[in-house]
């Protein structure tokens, strides 16, 4: 009869194998939260989250101890182009306005893209709150979410906006 081999596991071999895996996952948690917590300071700041303070009264009519903070966050930047030509800004910040053209940038990081956005009588205005505008006053320093299709590559590329949404 041949002899059985049973393969015992190594009690030493077992605890190095226990404390070398739960090394990794903390490592590997930790470094994911560092990561996060850097992404979200860093997006925070180039996303252009604003701060307004306020505060509050006591009722004694002197100072209070409460202050609040109210945050507002511009959309993330998002771009992009379908194989048929049809764009999708989300986040443009307008640089400008000039007749039918409006200007807009957005930014990721210290990358810049610059978009030239075509309006005309077809194209929709829609307000932050999702209601039809007519006129809507856009100005530099609005960011907005255009949808259109693109039309030139030149010094920017164009699109001829179907709809603008105004945050």
């Amino acid at each position: 009869m041949l002899p059985v081999r049973i393969f015992l596991i190594q009690p030493k071999a077992v605890l190095i194998t226990v404390v070398s895996l739960t090394f990794a996952i903390f490592a590997g948690s930790f470094l994911y939260e560092s990561y996060i917590r850097s992404s979200i300071a860093f997006n925070a700041t180039d996303v252009g989250i604003q701060l307004a303070s306020t505060a509050s009264v006591s009722a004694h009519g002197g100072p209070g101890t409460n202050v609040a903070y109210a945050a507002t966050v511009a959309p993330l930047p998002e771009m992009h182009i379908a194989n048929n030509g049809l764009v999708l800004l989300r986040g443009a910040q307008v640089v400008s306005v000039s007749g039918d053209m409006i200007k807009v940038r957005m930014a990721w990081n210290s990358v810049y893209f610059t978009w030239a956005v075509q309006t005309g009588q077809s194209t929709q205005y829609f307000s932050s709150t999702g209601e039809k505008e007519t006129s809507p006053a856009i100005q530099a320093g609005d960011v907005l979410t255009a949808t259109g299709m693109l039309v030139q590559n030149g010094p920017q590329p164009t699109i001829t906006a179907e709809f603008i949404d105004i945050e």
